[in-house]
């Protein structure tokens, strides 16, 4: 998702990818607390932008104790035979 999304009087937007770009989204609200007006921008995170050593830490920890990003496909069983009589 790169542009945010109304729903309601909600906005929602994207907050990055695996650290290739992150959104900043810029919003101003009417006196009644609802959003009025808004603007987004995606900023790549080239080789300028460095690695947050602690941020790195945490992500390679969650990383090994969930590998996948998706669940493995697992085969299904097929179904057990009903008897006849």
């Amino acid at each position: 998702m790169r542009q945010p999304e109304e729903v309601g009087h909600t906005l929602i937007v994207q907050q990055g990818y695996r650290g290739e770009w992150i959104g900043r989204l810029k919003a101003s609200f009417a006196a009644d607390g609802l959003p009025e007006d808004y603007s987004e921008d995606i900023i790549t995170l080239g080789p300028e932008y460095a690695d947050d050593p602690e941020m790195v830490e945490i992500v390679q920890k969650w990383a090994r104790l969930y590998p996948s990003p998706t669940p493995v496909p697992q085969p299904t069983e097929p179904p057990a035979p009903t008897p006849t009589s």
